[in-house]
């Protein structure tokens, strides 16, 4: 789980295949606690050993991508651990802090069963961050969504309308998780981008 931005390089004619688990997702299939892996790139081999490389050369070896997917699927539902998937009580208050404002997070997290200090480490071994982060996280994609495909955006605006103290914090969480400053964002053409998560560093070629 990487919290800030990332930069992934990719050769021209390049191909990619890419499983993207969603934020309660992905601890069944790891079996490893997701904070381990927070703002890391590691490679395959140290999670699932030799087998990843079979995988991989399995792939490689059909031209059909609808085949190459079956073959990840197929890998996949053999790798699933039931017994590892997060609690609903767990789940909900995700849930929640994606779809509630950021000044309800006390609300929210108040609304579990245990400790404060239980639900830190309970998210970060099922999804990776705390959930102060998560909300943040949050709040910035709905930004994304909010200014994609738009013009003339007034930027204190949109500060106060998603809550934050002032206009200088928010341009530094939206370099913090873009790695652009807004006027940048707009001027890359970025917010016209299909895939808003996604930015393309180099458009050359």
């Amino acid at each position: 789980m990487h919290k800030d931005f990332l930069s992934i390089s990719a050769p021209q004619n390049s191909e990619m295949l890419v499983v993207q688990f969603k934020t309660n997702g992905s601890y069944p299939f790891l079996h490893l606690p997701i904070y381990q892996l927070n703002n890391k790139v590691v490679n395959g081999e140290a999670i699932f050993g030799k087998e990843i490389l079979d995988i991989r050369t399995e792939v490689l070896n059909k031209n059909e991508a609808s085949h190459k997917f079956e073959i990840i699927e197929s890998w996949l539902i053999d790798r699933l651990a039931k017994n590892k998937t997060p609690k609903l009580e767990l789940v909900d208050i995700l849930s929640q802090l994606q779809t509630k404002p950021i000044s309800d997070h006390n609300t929210i997290v108040a609304t579990y069963s245990k400790t404060q200090k239980h639900l830190i480490n309970q998210f970060k071994t099922y999804f990776g961050l705390t959930p102060k982060v998560f909300h943040r996280i949050f709040r910035f994609n709905k930004i994304l969504q909010q200014i994609q495909n738009k013009q003339n955006l007034v930027w204190s605006q949109l500060a106060y309308e998603f809550g934050y103290s002032d206009q200088s914090h928010f341009i530094k969480e939206f370099k913090e998780f873009s790695g652009f400053n807004p006027q940048e964002f707009i001027k890359s053409d970025f917010h016209k981008d299909d895939e808003i998560n996604f930015f393309p560093i180099d458009r050359k070629g």
